[in-house]
């Protein structure tokens, strides 16, 4: 008699696969090492037919994984039973190994044998796995991805309990052992039987009955093979039918999951003659669900076949597991106790090799989609072991703003990139000079010819080369300054810019002021106080700097203070009769883009806090409030390179400041671009509407009463 023989599986990983995998290893899994659950599909078996000969060629038997293959929100057993798929799955494990070494020098038979003891302890029905009495199978998945070159080594075992040589044996029938189904069955039942496939859907092997009814047309009824008892005690044993959705292409090799549920029926009802149908044909409703005339003018070529299957039992009754007090013909695994069957099953590679395999989709996707995840991945890593509650997404959701595209401008802007800031948008009114590639990072030569491009136009050009996937814009406009009049003709200009900074201080989440000028400052200063918007200034000196952060209201709390919150003047005109040393930024080279991190640097950490723009400066205290999963949050940080030394400090904000109080917030309110065209004529305005002036008629006044003072202690003397 001839021995049964089994068609391996063949798998087939779609893209989307390798995809969900990278994320959830980016994301959720990390570094975890535990077993995760999956589930694989296949379907009947499928051909081609060979242009050359015109003859059919089997695909191989397939089983498929895709982006759909892996589900965390169920537990193991909701997994199993709420797939949705339609088609015939086999469930299993995904083990992911850290690293390239692990996965080389893993004992991969003990995960094999691990696996293979859940399909063993599925036959007594044990709800704990992924399998079960209807489908008793599982395969296991082991791999290894490398998230720089997109390269997945990963090695399946789709393990099948062993039995003893001989072992499943088919009965020799006229035309081979396994005969066309229709030949035995005949074709009215085949139909009925995809019919019934159809409307169960999803079942991966069943028995069948079939009968006559009253008016002599043929009826089926599916049975789940955990109905196996109630079957055989309502269907004779010689019209008893197993019917397995067959993935292989084969007619005389039926596919592998047959090992185990024929294993499954001999352990659990004691069948070991197993008339079977290895269902091959595809499962469409508009070729199953037609009428008897329909059926005869189609002359359907069925695929299934059909044949006896038995078990020839080894005359040995040593070394083999028990199921009960019976002799399962199965052999038993070396150093297994209690006795737990042996398992084959791993999948050979293309060069038919007992190896792993590999897919290398690097070469296949878009070199944006590689920067994209490239630029994620370093960031991503630092959730592994270092901190694990970053809010990435926080940081790199946030849409910002920088006034100024010079030597900070610059730096902020590639820092920003650093951190996968998606979206930066760059206002300045300059051009782009000689002078300025090589301490400005985002520029280069050509970009200094012809009068010089729009900086801010050139440094989002040239953040969208580095990284094509910023959303990077520049605005070439002036921004108002005080004390620098505007004069009649260029009036519609200034308003037109004033609007479009305006709208665009409340688009951003973050604004950036990186301007030279102090004065540039403080109209994005006013605004972004307005609009209770997370304000970062950074401004150079010779051999130091300041960045800080501008306060916002919070209830009950004193409000840290603004860039203008120390003066007790009005900004004015700083540009206007400078010697050429002050009309260039004469600072040491370094110190920009030290500034610059530092002040993305506090961004990030303002960002991790949870009252964002409201954090409280740090008191020092030990339950310090301002701490953050990445240290404190300063409000000042000022530091020097001549002393090489950093210090943090903070100041509450100035009732009378030009920029954040609440009388000159009240004021553009109410009046909006006229106060600020007011403010540019006449800088005293700014003082007024702040009672600064009150304040310095105050101190005047003090001033003459204490010189009187001293000048009458002179005369009593």
């Amino acid at each position: 008699m001839p021995l049964a023989q089994f068609a391996p599986f063949v798998s087939q990983v779609a893209p989307s696969f390798w995809n969900t995998l990278s994320s959830l290893k980016l994301n959720e899994y990390q570094l975890s090492d535990e077993l995760i659950p999956a589930r694989a599909e296949y379907g009947t078996s499928k051909t081609i037919v060979d242009r050359l000969s015109g003859s059919e060629m089997g695909l191989g038997c397939r089983i498929h994984l895709d982006g759909r293959s892996i589900d965390t929100q169920k537990s193991l057993v909701d997994f199993c039973v709420d797939a949705k798929s339609t088609s015939p799955s086999m469930y299993g494990y995904i083990k992911n190994f850290n690293t390239l070494q692990e996965f080389k020098v893993a004992d991969k038979k003990m995960f094999m044998n691990q696996v293979a003891d859940e399909i063993w302890d599925s036959f007594t029905g044990a709800t704990s796995s992924l399998a079960s009495v209807n489908n008793p199978n599982l395969f296991l998945l082991l791999t290894y991805a490398d998230l720089k070159s997109f390269k997945y080594y990963y090695w399946f075992a789709f393990p099948a309990l062993l039995a003893r040589k001989p072992g499943w044996m088919v009965e020799a029938a006229e035309g081979g052992p396994w005969v066309s189904a229709p030949t035995v069955l005949g074709e009215d039942a085949m139909y009925e039987i995809g019919a019934a496939l159809l409307e169960q859907r999803q079942t991966n092997a069943c028995f069948v009955s079939i009968y006559t009814q009253a008016d002599q047309s043929i009826a089926v009824r599916l049975w789940t093979l955990e109905q196996g008892e109630a079957y055989m005690d309502a269907v004779p044993q010689e019209e008893r039918i197993l019917l397995f959705i067959d993935p292989s292409p084969y007619p005389q090799s039926p596919g592998w999951p047959l090992r185990n549920i024929l294993t499954s029926l001999q352990l659990r009802l004691g069948m070991i003659r197993v008339h079977t149908l290895c269902w091959k044909d595809m499962l469409e409703w508009d070729s199953f669900r037609i009428t008897a005339e329909e059926r005869a003018l189609r002359n359907k070529e069925w695929k299934s076949v059909f044949g006896l299957i038995y078990l020839e039992a080894s005359s040995a009754s040593d070394g083999t597991v028990l199921f009960g007090s019976r002799n399962t013909n199965l052999v038993v695994r070396p150093d297994s106790h209690p006795p737990r069957p042996e398992a084959v099953g791993w999948e050979r590679n293309a060069q038919g090799k007992l190896l792993p395999k590999l897919a290398s989709l690097g070469a296949m996707l878009d070199p944006r989609y590689l920067a994209e995840n490239a630029v994620d991945l370093n960031l991503k890593l630092m959730r592994w072991r270092v901190i694990p509650e970053l809010a990435l997404e926080t940081i790199q959701h946030a849409d910002t703003l920088l006034i100024g595209a010079g030597t900070l401008g610059c730096n902020v802007a590639r820092t920003l990139l650093g951190w996968g800031v998606r979206k930066i948008t760059l206002v300045d009114n300059g051009r782009v000079a000689f002078s300025n590639p090589v301490r400005q990072p985002l520029y280069e030569f050509d970009e200094c010819l012809d009068g010089g491009q729009p900086k801010a136009v050139a440094a989002a050009a040239a953040l969208k080369r580095i990284f094509p996937g910023v959303d990077a814009q520049g605005f070439h406009l002036s921004v108002p300054m005080p004390g620098h009049p505007i004069p009649p003709a260029s009036m519609d200009k200034a308003l037109e810019d004033i609007a479009v900074l305006e709208k665009l201080i409340e688009q951003h989440d973050v604004i950036f002021l990186l301007t030279d000028s102090r004065e540039a400052r403080w109209f994005p200063s006013l605004v972004g106080a307005a609009r209770r918007k997370l304000v970062l200034n950074a401004a150079l000196a010779y051999d130091s700097f300041v960045v800080m952060r501008h306060g916002v209201n919070r209830l009950g709390r004193a409000q840290l203070g603004c860039y203008f919150c120390n003066d007790v003047v009005a900004p004015g005109d700083s540009l206007t009769n400078r010697t050429l040393d002050q009309m260039c930024t004469v600072t040491r080279p370094g110190i920009a883009g030290i500034a610059a991190s530092i002040a993305v640097e506090l961004m990030v950490s303002v960002l991790q806090h949870p009252l964002a723009a409201g954090a409280p400066a740090p008191t020092g205290g030990d339950a310090d409030e301002s701490e953050t999963e990445l240290g404190i949050v300063p409000h000042q940080i000022r530091g020097s390179l001549r002393a090489f030394s950093i210090t943090t400090v903070a100041n509450e904000a100035f009732d009378h400041c030009t920029a954040c109080s609440d009388e000159v917030i009240a004021a553009y309110e109410r009046e909006g671009s006229a106060l600020v065209v007011e403010a540019c004529n006449d800088p005293a305005y700014l003082e007024h509407i702040t009672h600064l002036d009150d304040l310095k008629h105050d101190t005047d006044a003090l001033e003459l009463e204490l010189d009187w003072s001293d000048e009458e202690a002179e005369g009593l003397q």
